[in-house]
């Protein structure tokens, strides 16, 4: 892993001293201050049926008993876990969407809180590509899937409009949802995230719009990179890449601040037979064999938590030493150009 860590750093200096077209999207939602819709949501807890539990935020639109309305899983990003059920509603799609009179009227909005010691995806953030085969899907993320649809079967939303949206370790967590529920989606808006490139062939023709900053100092974009390239190299014309030539982590505030991406989202539809392929997959993920599996990596993950904590000064310095290597790898590229050019 550490290697591999190694070469992810390697590989994105290099790739910065090429030109990368931009398209960057407009400003133009302001978000809304989180005192401004609190009181607009429900709070509550779920636990699935191998007992992981979340609390969740649970936003309904006014009308939501006289119509199936689409519904939003927001999956939010490493800075906002714990257990106040509070601060990951306060960011990611949330305070976009109620900040529009008309986007607010549309979705049903699950804004579920992983736990400080837990991931969406267990895997480092410096990663970006990994392969699903390899790591088992976290408790956490398949609570969060089992409560999206158990509240769409409580307020008989529409199925064939579930969208998924996350950021930073939330965006790890749609491209993973995207990979192990195939079919399950309507659309999804993964920003700055990483996932498995191999089972592009997948969700290839899922409608994709995806953001990353070309100098991510947070999770790499050559990720995002990959896994839009397996998507195209499988046949897929699905996907909307927005590349953003910065300095930055940053991509919700660009993305959920325009208010074309968010309409693009709602809009999404499924045919109904897709609908019942993704049930049936959605059937057959609960039933599988890695369930006991599962049930184990919550009791494991908290067990391990801190440990993790005691060896986060070894993984500092190990980033620190990547970091200069990557410096150090960019100099060289640098200096070897300069001497053709002068040559």
């Amino acid at each position: 892993m550490k290697v591999l860590s190694v070469l992810t750093a390697i590989s994105l200096a290099v790739s910065l001293l090429f030109s990368i077209p931009s398209r960057a999207a407009a400003w133009e939602i302001e978000p809304l201050a989180y005192e401004a819709y609190a009181d607009r949501l429900i709070s509550s807890t779920y636990t699935d049926s191998r007992g992981c539990t979340l609390p969740y935020r649970l936003y309904l639109p006014e009308d939501y008993a006289e119509r199936s309305c689409p519904v939003i899983l927001s999956l939010h990003g490493a800075g906002e876990r714990g257990s106040d059920n509070e601060i990951q509603a306060q960011g990611g799609i949330l305070p976009y969407i109620l900040a529009d009179d008309t986007l607010s009227s549309e979705a049903i909005i699950i804004s579920p809180q992983c736990p400080e010691e837990g991931q969406w995806v267990d895997v480092p953030w410096s990663i970006g590509v990994y392969f699903t085969e390899d790591v088992p899907e976290s408790p956490y993320l398949s609570c969060a899937v089992s409560l999206m649809l158990d509240i769409a079967e409580e307020y008989g939303a529409d199925m064939s409009r579930l969208y998924a949206t996350g950021y930073s370790m939330g965006g790890y967590g749609t491209w993973d949802i995207l990979a192990r529920y195939p079919g399950l989606l309507a659309a999804a808006l993964p920003l700055c995230g990483g996932g498995d490139s191999s089972k592009a062939e997948l969700y290839k023709n899922v409608p994709i719009k995806t953001y990353h900053c070309t100098e991510d100092g947070v999770v790499p974009f050559i990720g995002t990179q990959a896994i839009v390239g397996g998507i195209e190299d499988a046949g897929g014309s699905m996907i909307d890449f927005v590349i953003i030539e910065a300095a930055s982590h940053d991509t919700w505030n660009p993305a959920y601040s325009d208010r074309e991406t968010l309409t693009w989202l709602l809009s999404q539809k499924k045919e109904a037979t897709a609908v019942t392929e993704a049930e049936e997959a959605v059937t057959e993920a609960d039933s599988n064999p890695l369930a006991a599996e599962q049930e184990t990596a919550v009791t494991d993950t908290q067990t391990h938590a801190e440990e993790e904590k005691n060896s986060s000064g070894t993984g500092a310095l190990i980033a620190v030493c990547i970091f200069f290597i990557a410096i150090a790898v960019l100099s060289c590229a640098m200096l070897f150009r300069r001497e053709q050019f002068y040559s």
